[in-house]
C-alpha cells in the first residue's frame, strides 16, 4: 500500500512530513509530497500540484495523511481516484471546512480520521467536529488538547492506518 503525506503550505512543514514518514511503521511505501512552491517561491498552483499527486498515485491503492493546505489539495484529488483510496487522515483542517463536503462524501466514514487541535489557530476542533458530524455522524473526529497547528500524532496515524 502506498501512503502519501501531504504537508502544510510553508516550508517548515517539510520537517513535519519527514518526521511522520520516519516514525510510521507501515507495510508498503511511504512518500512525502514536496510542494513545488517550496523551491520556486511562487504561490501554490492547485492544478499543477493535483496533477503531480495523481501521477505519484498512478493506478495504485493509496492512503493519505494530509495536514492544513494538504487537506484542501486532497479534496481536489479525491474525485479522480476515489476507487483507489484506502484510508485518509486529515489534520489541522484550516478555515472553511464547507468546501470539504464533496470530497468527504466520497470516503467511507470508517476510512476517514480527522484530528484537530482544540485551539488550532487556523480552526479550533469544536467547529470542525460540529460541522463534520452534520455531514455524517459516523466520521471520527479526534480533538487533541493543543493550542497550535502542530500535529505530531504519529501513533494515532499508524494505529488508524494499520487497523
Amino acid at each position: 500500500m502506498l501512503t502519501i503525506i501531504l504537508p502544510g503550505y510553508s516550508p517548515h512543514n517539510k520537517d513535519w512530513a519527514e518526521e511522520v514518514k520516519a516514525k510510521l511503521n507501515l507495510d508498503g511505501k511511504v512518500e512525502v509530497f514536496y510542494w513545488d512552491h517550496w523551491q520556486t517561491g511562487k504561490s501554490l498552483n492547485l492544478k499543477h500540484e493535483v496533477a503531480r499527486i495523481l501521477e505519484l498515485v498512478g493506478d495504485k491503492p493509496v492512503n493519505f495523511i494530509a495536514k492544513s493546505v494538504g487537506t484542501k489539495v486532497l479534496m481536489s484529488v479525491l474525485p479522480t481516484i476515489k476507487e483507489q483510496i484506502n484510508k485518509v487522515i486529515l489534520c489541522g483542517i484550516p478555515i472553511d471546512p464547507v468546501r470539504y463536503v464533496k470530497g468527504i462524501k466520497l470516503l467511507k466514514p470508517e476510512n476517514l480520521l480527522v484530528i484537530q487541535n482544540s485551539a488550532d489557530p487556523f480552526m479550533p476542533a469544536k467547529p470542525i467536529k460540529i460541522y463534520l458530524q452534520l455531514v455524517d455522524k459516523r466520521i471520527r473526529v479526534v480533538e487533541k488538547n493543543a493550542h497550535n497547528h502542530d500535529y505530531p500524532y504519529f501513533k494515532d496515524f499508524e494505529d488508524f492506518l494499520t487497523q
